[in-house]
């Protein structure tokens, strides 16, 4: 997307590699006074963020093929992971980034309503780091979460609901979520004059209104509320059919105790109800 890629380092054995917009991550980084340190706090955010993704992909038996950091990071694997196994990779990107603002906060001994009053009088280049990290940190990981694809927390939720539903049927489900939820950062953004919000807010709508579109699903009625219908009718009709089996099992079981009662101790030795248990049974469950 970005033109070629170079390697950095490796990590964890994983390769790190970058592109030209590492330069643009530096310069959003060193706005105000924190200058390199605060540069180098935003690449160790989105390198936190892709390596949370790449080792929680690689414990569950994929194979990370590198970590790329720039302004939009990656983290690139192969291998089949089900759809719980790819939940949790998901949400290991931001999960990694809160964990990395508690942590930075807890080494400079501030708390988080510290973070937007600038609590260090003395600032040096660790502090200001350690600082920058835990905004950028708790900035990147919480936005992440938010239920919209292409972000995590959208990732998150297609890949929970394929526990319940099928994989069409998931999807739809998280495009319609992202919509919702690009149009809150849209209304949030112009409230609060934020360009940014607005900006993914439309990025996002944009994404899911034209995914969206591709599929046909508004011409073709695949609303979100005919899938849910769809599904539950699915799962009522499998569960009826699997009660309606151990139901038969049931009696055929017990027509072969009674003919094996017969067999023993002859017809005579039937109770009422047992006679008319197997008179009613006998020919609808032939015995095979």
């Amino acid at each position: 997307m970005f033109g070629s890629s170079f390697p950095l380092f490796k990590i964890a054995g994983i390769q790190v590699v970058t592109n030209w917009t590492i330069f643009l991550l530096c310069f959003i980084g060193a706005q105000g006074n924190s200058g390199m340190a605060g540069a180098l706090a935003l690449i160790t955010t989105v390198l936190l963020h892709e390596l949370g993704h790449a080792l929680m992909a690689k414990s569950k038996g994929a194979r990370v093929n590198n970590i790329s950091i720039g302004f939009v990071g990656m983290a690139s694997y192969s291998g089949q992971l089900s759809s719980a196994q790819s939940a949790l990779v998901a949400f290991a990107g931001p999960l990694a980034n809160i964990v990395s603002a508690v942590i930075a906060l807890g080494v400079l001994g501030v708390g988080f309503n510290d973070l937007l009053n600038g609590p260090i009088t003395e600032p040096s280049f660790l502090s200001i780091f350690l600082l920058d990290l835990a905004k950028w940190s708790l900035l990147l990981g919480i936005f992440n979460l938010i239920p919209a694809l292409p972000m995590d927390g959208g990732w998150v939720l297609q890949h929970l609901l394929e526990l319940k539903f099928n994989s069409n049927t998931s999807r739809i489900i998280a495009l319609k979520v992202t919509l919702v939820s690009s149009l809150g950062l849209l209304v949030l953004g112009l409230l609060s004059t934020e360009i940014f919000l607005m900006l993914f807010g439309g990025y996002f709508f944009f994404i899911a209104w034209t995914e969206i579109k591709a599929r046909g699903m508004f011409s073709q009625g695949a609303g979100l509320w005919e899938s849910f219908v769809r599904e539950r009718q699915n799962k009522s009709r499998e569960k009826q059919e699997f009660k309606k089996k151990e139901n038969e099992m049931e009696i055929r079981a017990k027509i072969d105790q009674l003919l094996v009662k017969i067999s023993k101790e002859g017809m005579s030795s039937l109770s009422e109800a047992e006679r008319n248990f197997l008179t009613e049974h006998s020919r609808q469950y032939p015995k095979n």
